[in-house]
């Protein structure tokens, strides 16, 4: 399963930000990887930014001060990362995202 989520930042960088950006999220087993974008000229997504380990974390839907269709996957033993979905369709259907029925 892959698609459009945005997520925020972790401020992890030297900068701290925590900006919201959209990426491309493909699921892939127990493992949730995330991309620059997506190329439809290849089908491929493109500029790998990092994984996630999704096997036995929390994820839940959250009330976010200025967003909406918000929800929060919590790895084990790492930060947890805030995710919008762009439709709030998407919040409430079987398929990704978001990835709150596969967990």
């Amino acid at each position: 399963m892959e698609g459009y989520l945005f997520k925020k930042g972790r401020g992890d960088s030297s900068l701290g930000r925590r900006n919201w950006k959209q990426r491309w999220f493909v699921l892939d087993q127990q493992e949730l990887s995330y991309y620059d974008d997506f190329d439809l000229n290849s089908g491929l997504p493109v500029g790998f930014k990092g994984k996630v380990n999704i096997t036995g974390c929390e994820a839940y839907p959250v009330n976010h001060h200025d967003k909406k269709n918000t929800f929060v996957i919590i790895p084990k033993n790492d930060k947890e990362i805030l995710f919008q979905a762009p439709d709030p369709k998407l919040m409430n259907c079987r398929c990704f995202p978001p990835l709150l029925f596969f967990l």
